[in-house]
């Protein structure tokens, strides 16, 4: 549809006073061509418009759903389809302005660099990281000690304390190792004692083949 002379005069002498989108209705055109024209026109809500339409849906039921502070499933709220113009005054909006959020601020929940935690499960972690990167600490600290730790490998307390972050406390071994060890319960301690010697004899082994190839 192209704006004619008489389109562009109902136009100019609804926009203030009357609802965009009845005036999208009595035109035939859609609400963002109303919004579009209007602006190219130089267009303008008359002051109090907001405040008066608002009052209006609230006669009407139209804002139902927020009188208890919430909007009940089904209902749109009272500004959806509706520049902010149209339903807050310059001063409401200059208002507004000040409480947003602005690049750069930090929120007010927020934890710097080397914060700690306790998780589920009950281990503590660090923050490593902007803006939310955590770790658990025992890994943390084994970690800066000796390198990025292998996939499908574990850090775990020898002493089983969870609070003691003593790096002599702290060893890594593979998820096959903790499985094995998780199975050997099962045998009687004779049993369970040779496999741990064998288990670490192993490890010796394989830390002295990586020595000799350096």
């Amino acid at each position: 549809m192209k704006w004619t002379e008489s389109d562009n005069n109902i136009l100019v002498d609804l926009y203030p006073t009357t609802e965009s989108s009845e005036i999208a209705k009595k035109l035939g055109v859609s609400l963002s061509r109303v919004y579009n024209r209007a602006n190219f026109l130089g267009l303008k809500k008359e002051r109090g418009f907001a405040s008066r339409i608002n009052k209006k849906r609230w006669q009407e039921g139209r804002m139902e759903g927020c009188r208890k502070g919430h909007y009940k499933k089904g209902n749109a709220p009272m500004n959806k389809g509706l520049k902010i113009t149209e339903y807050m005054s310059p001063e409401a909006i200059e208002k507004h302005k000040k409480t947003r959020f602005k690049k750069g601020n930090l929120s007010h929940n927020y934890r710097p660099v080397g914060s700690q935690r306790i998780d589920k499960d009950g281990y503590i972690e660090v923050k490593i990281k902007d803006p939310n990167v955590w770790e658990l600490k025992h890994r943390y600290i084994w970690s800066k000690h000796n390198g990025k730790i292998p996939k499908s490998y574990k850090v775990r307390f020898i002493d089983g304390d969870r609070g003691n972050f003593n790096i002599n406390n702290l060893e890594i071994i593979s998820e096959a190792e903790l499985m094995n060890e998780n199975t050997i319960h099962r045998y009687p301690q004779e049993v369970r004692e040779l496999i741990k010697l064998q288990s670490k004899l192993n490890k010796k082994l394989n830390g002295t083949k990586q020595n000799a190839r350096r």
